[in-house]
């Protein structure tokens, strides 16, 4: 008999293969049934193929694939990865020259020198693709390599060597029997690292406030033969959001990733300001010890204004890499400087959004004709309760909290105040966000109470001095209300002609009448004595 069909042998050389080959996919295999038995030599007349089973990283190690398909895989299957099976030159299985080859076969993908393409497919829904090989032909020792991938996935598949047919054992009355298996399930893993985003609930509601942006990334489970090449997080911050930063950078949860003396990450703001943090050569190694988790980085900035529209965007930018090495590299690639540009970055898929309004208002004479502005007249801002109301009228809202402060104005001590004109502009107020009730509201309500009169007027008394005002996203083209002041009546000046001048009045009138009756009756005596 001859030597490439002594079953000791053939057994060896199998088994060093299908070590090679499982242990590049990062699963174990053991005995599972067949789909059928296929016994003795090999069979060059039948056709076989490749089922290609695409998976996160599991967290266990524990998990056990068959070669023929009968594995029960517990993570998510990945869709939209490319998968090119090249079919070795020159190896014929036939032959124990060609089985002893293919234990020698290291597996490469650039494409592999002396080989050709047997097919390509793409994984579907679940994650699986099948290489089909047409019978005559399918017979042979062939390099599967990940070609292509979602911008996601960010540790590719190493590549790995599946024969045709390949050597399975399984269990009969108690003892163990080899059989071929044409049709070979695989089980390559991913690391798969999503990027998404969110805006903190605005609870500063003048400009001058801070932002917050937290962005989540995960940090994917690898090979334990591959190292992070490197991990960044960006944010290109609007240019209305000053002083640009990153406030944490935690574990989802809420565990604070260690970084003193900068060892794990860097944070940097560009002129552009682009904020960035990247994980130094010690911080990819501790990435891949706390995997798979996530992680969120919270950037924040100082809305410092509102340009036009008062819309303030928000998208981040992730990137990672890995690849099959000992040790994370000395200098991890920095992120660049412009990520919208950059074929290595992920952007987040939901962009995050702020609305910003300011408040113009009118303090004038309610006695005058013309609405003459008056100066001097001083203002708080509350927020209103309800803030949002679906008719747009907030004329029935309340005060709700403490006064609104925008950019260091609008306490007791330091209230808003009106001009020489009356007029009175607050530069900006929160209107809405993307992600927080109400979202994308165009206006929400404010409440403005005077608390000081403009000299010579009264100040009005109780709820009488607040005013309900509605603040619209943007810069306000008119004033949005007036609000008139009562003169005051002032004191009452003596005058000649009033209480006393009737008294004088009166008292005169007497005397005359007097000294005309008296003259009538000396009159009538000289007559009666002549």
């Amino acid at each position: 008999m001859r030597d490439s069909h002594n079953p000791h042998r053939r057994r060896r050389v199998v088994a060093a293969l299908g070590a090679l080959t499982l242990s590049l996919i990062g699963v174990t295999w053991s005995a599972a049934p067949a789909s059928a038995d296929d016994y003795g030599n090999v069979d060059n007349t039948k056709a076989g193929s490749i089922i290609i089973h695409k998976h996160v990283h599991q967290t266990s190690t524990s998990v056990t694939a068959s070669p023929d398909g009968s594995a029960s895989i517990p993570s998510a299957g990945i869709s939209g990865v490319e998968f090119t099976a090249y079919r070795v030159t020159g190896i014929d299985l036939t032959t124990k020259a060609g089985w002893d080859a293919v234990a020698t076969l290291t597996p490469t993908c650039s494409p592999p020198a002396g080989t050709t393409v047997a097919g390509a497919e793409s994984t579907g829904a679940g994650g699986l693709a099948t290489i089909s090989l047409p019978a005559g032909s399918a017979v042979g020792a062939y390099i599967v390599c990940e070609t292509r991938s979602p911008s996601n996935v960010v540790d590719k598949a190493q590549p790995f060597v599946v024969t045709i047919p390949f050597s399975y054992q399984r269990t009969v009355s108690g003892s163990p029997v080899e059989g071929w298996l044409y049709n070979v399930n695989v089980y390559p893993k991913n690391g798969v690292a999503d990027v998404s985003k969110t805006v903190a609930e605005q609870t500063n509601l003048g400009l001058g406030a801070t932002a917050s942006f937290p962005v989540t990334t995960d940090i994917p489970k690898i090979a334990s033969n591959a190292n992070f090449l490197y991990y960044w997080v960006q944010d290109p911050m609007d240019s209305r959001l000053t002083g640009a930063t990153v406030s944490s950078v935690q574990l989802a949860g809420g565990t604070n990733v260690p970084n003193a003396g900068n060892v794990n990450y860097t944070v940097t703001t560009s002129a552009t300001n682009v904020v960035s943090v990247q994980f130094t050569t010690a911080g990819l190694a501790w990435l891949k010890t706390h995997a798979p988790d996530r992680l969120v980085t919270t950037f924040t900035g100082t809305v410092n204004g509102l340009g036009t529209d008062g819309v303030i965007n928000n998208t981040a930018y992730f990137g990672t890499k890995t690849a099959a090495q000992d040790d994370p590299p000395d200098s991890p690639q920095a992120p660049p400087s412009d990520p919208t540009t950059s074929p290595d970055t992920n952007p987040s898929p939901v962009l995050v959004t702020q609305r910003w309004g300011d408040l113009k208002l009118a303090k004038v004479d309610r006695g005058s004709s013309s609405a003459v502005g008056l100066a001097g007249a001083k203002f708080l801002v509350y927020a209103a309760d309800p803030a949002y109301v679906a008719s747009g009228d907030c004329t029935s809202v309340v005060t709700t909290g403490s006064p609104v402060v925008v950019n260091g104005v609008g306490t007791s001590a330091n209230p808003f105040v009106s001009g020489d004109n009356g007029a009175l502009t607050i530069a900006g107020l929160f209107v809405s966000d993307s992600v927080h009730a109400t979202i994308d509201a165009s206006q929400r309500c404010y409440v403005v109470e005077e608390i000081e009169a403009p000299a010579g007027f009264a100040l009005p008394a109780g709820d009488s001095a607040k005013t309900a005002v509605t603040v619209k996203a943007g810069v306000s083209a008119a004033v949005e209300k007036s609000i008139p002041n009562t003169r005051l009546s002032g004191v009452r000046l003596p005058m000649t002609g009033s209480d006393g001048l009737v008294v004088f009045s009166v008292v005169g009138a007497g005397l005359v009448a007097l000294g005309l009756a008296v003259a009538v009756l000396s009159r009538r005596r000289r007559s009666q004595t002549a």
